[in-house]
């Protein structure tokens, strides 16, 4: 499991390294205009830092690493958030058609990597009554198959997109 956790881990970095590039390119006294201060900074790189740590707080595909980063650190058995991350989702975010193939990219190797370890853990897809629902899930997850956590009291079920 510690190769999910290094993955997910070092695709947060890669996050917040992509990210720190872009402040890096404007210039210092554009930045003000752009990310308005709360506060007195002692330096540039402070200031930069803060930018930083908010972005992490805002940015939705952040905060879902480090929730499933969480849930596999505590060894918690409910579903991880990158699964339920939609294609139109992240159109609707502004994603372009090569992040989003990256991002599909990256999931599929947690994937991987999960069923590695837990292989008993995906099944087939629960069978939705309603016919559209069911045409959607099948649209969007053609293998049919779910992703399944054990714990002692229930199973947690999600479909893979």
């Amino acid at each position: 499991m510690i190769e999910v956790i290094n993955l997910i881990e070092r695709r947060m970095k890669l996050i917040r390294e992509e990210f720190k590039k872009k402040i890096e390119g404007i210039p210092f006294w554009q930045l003000e205009s752009i990310f308005p201060k709360n506060r007195e900074y002692s330096s540039q790189e402070e200031y930069v830092n803060d930018i930083l740590n908010k972005y992490e707080k805002e940015n939705f595909l952040y905060q879902f690493l480090e929730k499933d980063l969480s849930i596999l650190k505590n060894n918690e058995k409910q579903e991880l958030n990158i699964f339920s991350i939609s294609h139109r989702f992240l159109e609707g975010k502004g994603y372009s058609e090569n992040q989003i193939e990256e991002l599909y990219k990256f999931i599929n190797e947690v994937r991987i990597l999960i069923k590695k370890w837990y292989s008993s853990y995906f099944g087939r897809r629960t069978i939705q009554a309603d016919t559209r629902v069911d045409a959607y899930e099948l649209k969007i997850n053609p293998n049919n198959e779910s992703f399944y956590l054990w714990n002692m009291f229930k199973l947690f079920g999600g479909t893979w997109i």
